[in-house]
């Protein structure tokens, strides 16, 4: 690199002391200002073009692009050349010189060509060129070439010059190239933190205070906005819904399968009381919108708590938990498969009554499946001595604890997967956690 930039210096340093070197030096001013100070890129490289012909008098002069992954080249900006000229032109077609020269990355001075013999027949009256690489982090990218109707019209000196001229148009496109790629990288900030605001909008702001019940969650994504969902339905007198979900994959294409998702969920509880029922209708609507490989993992149940009593499905999601005042607990894993994946799939539902003291754990993969440095995970054992030693939390500082237990667990390795933990608790009559 250091000899790189040195050649270079050393070229420019020919092209100002030549002659004429007063008039290149202004122009070389001119382009690094227009450079610096034009957003357009096509308005910088024709003004090159333009230019060039103040220091080597031509008939026709181009700058041509390669597009690697179409494998075309284009002449971007250009003087003295037929409209038809200017489309893409595949790569292996162009058998004369600026194609040599791309694929080459050599610089080439043509003195007496023959009649026709220009790539593509851009112009045939070219009889004499000069073309020479364009080149960014030592890839050729292009050319930079001027033609002459006469024969013997260009010399090495201003090969040279074109030479410099061409490092100026490298500059030119990575400048552009670097401003597109802020602004890409500004609005997809701009668009993430927008959907993130979004996806907050669809989580519970506060629990619900029902009496008889505490009640929190808490939604941590991996990313600016992610994949996983839960929410407290109230449904009528005394009865809350709750339900956790999470969507195969992250990012946005994930949360709008889950605004979706939570349309779905929200639009049928208020058509049907029975969750089997429940769950095969939103299965059969994400089927009609999701991608084969696109899925929702869900567990949704209804707290009854005049009657203290619990009804839940679980579709392909991690079994909640339900931690009772005796030292036992309880996996809830009666369902079906995954939401969306196949159409008319149905579900099984199953209740269980409640007693004061009752502590249910809901949480997504991301829990327990999180790793710490050496690979190990998180897992069901570690977590469930965690809630049995710190049962007497309150939900929301329990939510919390859970969640930072498994981040002390993990340190410093990068959380792969979105995080969700509620946690709901039967009360005492007097709206205390037994003791």
């Amino acid at each position: 690199m250091v000899r790189r930039k040195r050649a270079l210096s050393a070229r420019i340093a020919r092209f100002i002391t030549s002659p004429k070197g007063g008039t290149k030096l202004r122009l070389m001013v001119e382009i690094n200002r227009k450079i610096n100070t034009s957003p357009e890129l096509s308005e910088v490289l024709n003004f090159i073009v333009e230019s060039v012909g103040e220091m080597i008098p031509h008939d026709g002069a181009g700058i041509f692009l390669l597009d690697a992954e179409e494998r075309t080249i284009s002449c971007v900006a250009g003087r003295g050349y037929e409209e038809a000229g200017l489309v893409p032109v595949a790569l292996e077609n162009y058998g004369g010189s600026v194609g040599w020269v791309v694929t080459s990355g050599e610089s080439l001075l043509a003195s007496d060509m023959e009649a026709g013999s220009y790539d593509a027949n851009l112009r045939e009256e070219t009889r004499s060129q000069i073309a020479v690489p364009v080149t960014s982090e030592g890839q050729t990218i292009g050319a930079f070439a001027l033609e002459s109707d006469q024969p013997g019209s260009f010399t090495e000196k201003d090969l040279e010059l074109l030479s410099v001229l061409a490092t100026q148009v490298a500059i030119a496109i990575d400048r552009a190239s670097r401003q597109r790629e802020l602004l890409e990288k500004k609005q997809l900030e701009e668009e993430l933190r927008i959907a993130r605001e979004v996806q907050l909008s669809l989580l519970p702001a506060t629990p619900p205070e029902w009496q008889g019940l505490d009640i929190a969650g808490i939604n941590i994504p991996s990313r600016d906005i992610g994949g996983d969902y839960f929410d407290f339905i109230p449904i009528v007198h005394g009865h809350l819904g709750v339900v956790v979900a999470d969507v195969s994959g992250k990012g946005i294409p994930a949360s709008l399968i889950m605004a979706s998702f939570r349309a779905f969920l929200r639009a049928e509880i208020r058509n049907n009381y029975a969750i089997r029922t429940i769950f095969h209708r939103v299965s059969n609507l994400l089927h009609e919108i999701q991608k084969p490989n696109q899925f929702v993992t869900a567990f949704y149940g209804v707290l009854d708590l005049r009657r203290r009593r619990f009804t839940y499905s679980n579709a392909g999601h991690n079994p909640a938990i339900l931690f009772r005042p005796d030292g036992k607990r309880r996996y809830l894993k009666t369902g079906g498969t995954v939401l969306g994946i196949f159409a008319d799939t149905f579900y099984d539902e199953e209740f269980i009554d409640l007693v004061p003291g009752d502590l249910l754990l809901l949480y997504t993969d991301g829990l327990v499946e999180a790793e710490s440095r050496k690979g190990e995970m998180f897992g069901m054992v570690r977590l469930e001595r965690f809630v049995r030693r710190n049962a007497g939390l309150r939900a929301n500082e329990l939510c919390e604890a859970i969640y930072a237990e498994m981040k002390r667990f993990t340190g410093d390795s990068r959380l792969e997967d979105d995080t969700t933990i509620v946690v709901a608790r039967v009360l005492t009559p007097t709206g205390e956690p037994p003791v």
